[in-house]
């Protein structure tokens, strides 16, 4: 038996959806609270997943941990080293950033293989050469990474493509090690800037924020805070394509206009009819009549996390539309599914290349990643019929009540039990 989500698209929609908090940002606030050995509390924490393995990973290390509706209060006065070999820390690739904050804490690491969504080649050799460069040793036995941390030092990290993990756990590392550390070629995602300022709310001294180059001046005490996290902007980036493509008016609260400026550059080149007044955004449906041509790139280009919805998104648009995947080698999991629907999509190499159709047909399909499961939603709800999206586990990693925000915006939309027989 099997959670599913079962959908009857081609449904207009209407009504009002409020965007939860940024899961991208508290999978990283929550292992840096550990730093300051005190109380921190962080107010919009979506009760996704992602948060519930972390806090599974902080109880393991002595940490207390009270979650009231969306707030967070960790207590780390008490933590304790403890090799990183649970079960929790294969669920989630941003379990490593646990790795920085324990090698400074404890000058050694030995933690057990990296979670998260399969997405093709997604190696840590930029994290690992992070860390060498502030002075960790680093072997590899087996399924086991070990960092020896004894000779930390502050340093001069340039990295040679930018990485959002990398720069995180690089961050997390030289705060506590005195000596100023020089960061260059850093991701300048909204998520690092917010991760700063809470760092910085802890008592850390760090410069050039939202810049490439990133100043840390580290070895400081520090201490307890509260901080509130970011709504999330691919939350936000997918409910508006679903507006785009179903909407007879969707209005999206708590919206960042910065944080999707990518997107809304998308929207004005394929003339979609939405409109934006401080943290609202309304988006309706439109008949898109051209092609366009799209590059994922680190921030503040399109987000990779929004590849996948775009793809269902102009799976149904007319014209000829081509999204360069220039991140991920293999987050193409949904093409098979979409094409299956009635899509014509073609993968060549790292280009996906998307013919418009008139419209896609209900089906059972599988969602193998969090985003890909997303955009499976999509297109059922843009599909004609019936559709049935297995995967629901990957879309609760990174979405909180999908199911309950559609269905209040008049989507035919519900959870059910199927037994497949094929597990």
């Amino acid at each position: 038996m099997e959670e599913v989500i079962r959908i009857k698209g081609q449904k207009l929609l209407e009504g009002t959806i409020h965007i939860s908090g940024s899961k991208n940002l508290c999978v990283a606030l929550i292992p840096a609270s550990i730093l300051a050995r005190d109380v921190v509390v962080i107010h919009n924490i979506p009760p996704i997943s992602d948060v519930y393995s972390l806090v599974e990973i902080l109880e393991q290390l002595g940490i207390c941990v009270e979650y009231h509706q969306d707030t967070l209060i960790i207590d780390s006065s008490n933590v304790k080293y403890h090799d990183l070999d649970m079960p929790a820390m294969e669920r989630l690739r941003a379990s490593y950033y646990f790795y920085s904050v324990l090698l400074g804490m404890y000058h050694k690491v030995t933690a057990s293989g990296i979670g998260g969504c399969r997405l093709g080649e997604r190696p840590i050799d930029l994290h690992i050469k992070a860390f060498e460069q502030l002075g960790t040793k680093f072997q590899k036995q087996e399924n086991k990474y070990i960092f020896d941390g004894e000779n930390l030092h502050a340093g001069h990290i340039i990295f040679d493509k930018i990485s959002v993990g990398a720069t995180i756990n690089a961050i997390l590392l030289a705060i506590q090690i005195k000596g100023k550390t020089i960061i260059e070629n850093a991701a300048t995602e909204p998520e690092i800037t917010e991760l700063c300022k809470f760092l910085s709310k802890m008592g850390a001294t760090i410069e050039g924020l939202g810049t490439d180059c990133i100043v840390i001046k580290g070895g400081k005490t520090l201490h307890g805070t509260t901080f509130y996290n970011i709504p999330d902007r691919i939350e936000v980036g997918t409910y508006a394509l679903i507006g785009a493509a179903t909407a007879k008016n969707l209005i999206i609260k708590n919206v960042i206009k910065e944080h999707i400026q990518a997107l809304l550059d998308l929207f004005d080149i394929l003339e979609v009819d939405y409109s934006i007044k401080e943290n609202e955004l309304q988006v309706r449906k439109s008949k898109i009549k051209k092609g366009i041509i799209v590059l994922t790139a680190p921030y503040p280009g399109f987000p990779t996390d929004l590849q996948q919805p775009l793809t269902s998104f102009l799976a149904v648009n007319e014209g000829t539309s081509v999204i360069i995947e220039s991140i991920y080698t293999n987050r193409f999991a949904h093409i098979k599914e979409l094409n299956e629907m009635g899509a014509n999509i073609n993968v060549t190499n790292m280009n996906i290349i998307i013919h418009g159709v008139k419209e896609l047909r209900g089906l059972v399909v599988n969602g193998k990643d969090l985003r890909g499961a997303a955009s499976l939603v999509i297109a059922g709800l843009i599909a004609k019929g019936e559709t049935v999206v297995r995967g629901l586990e990957y879309i609760n990693r990174g979405y909180e009540n999908m199911i309950k925000k559609l269905r209040k915006v008049h989507a035919n939309i519900e959870l059910c039990i199927e037994d497949f027989g094929d597990n």
